[in-house]
């Protein structure tokens, strides 16, 4: 609906576009308020609903066995998958120990502990409460497992 400045009243059917910078959303439903003001002062208003998701793939089964050799590749996939999902957050990338672990490399207790400390952030920053791990505690000489790959994997799938 639109009122000139003779008092005038009507309606108008149209297509307009417009861009906005730094709004942040996060993985899931977003709502946007968003107000228009035309030339004689109108203040019209809406609200547009944004769901934002990040599709993350892995490799192999969707379930990693319990008795499955734990690969460098899956935790490429898990830190690649978390870091989308911390920018999606407006999170920082996440500093790894190593960089980059390499087949054949061990993984140590620290690469799954900077995992959910990572993931866990992003719960953190969208009001969530991070996933529980079958082994809360992760110290050095912990055998990594599928179990801790899986719990990983559903906590990602979860924030989407």
């Amino acid at each position: 609906m639109w009122i000139n400045d003779r008092g005038a009243i009507g309606t108008a059917v149209g297509t307009t576009s417009w861009s906005a910078g730094g709004i942040g959303l996060h993985p899931g439903t977003n709502v946007l308020t968003v107000a228009v003001e035309n030339f004689a002062g109108y203040i019209a208003t809406a609200t547009l609903t944004v769901t934002l998701s990040v599709v993350s793939a892995f490799t192999g089964d969707s379930e990693i066995t319990a008795g499955a050799p734990v690969k460098a590749i899956h935790f490429a996939e898990l830190r690649d998958a978390i870091n989308t999902i911390r920018v999606a957050c407006g999170l920082p990338l996440f500093r790894w120990t190593d960089a980059t672990i390499v087949p054949g490399a061990t993984i140590k207790a620290i690469h799954l502990a900077e995992l959910r400390i990572a993931l866990n952030d992003a719960y953190v920053s969208t009001g969530r409460t991070p996933p529980t791990y079958t082994d809360p505690t992760v110290a050095a000489g912990v055998i990594v497992k599928g179990i801790h790959l899986n719990e990983l994997r559903s906590g990602i799938l979860a924030l989407q």
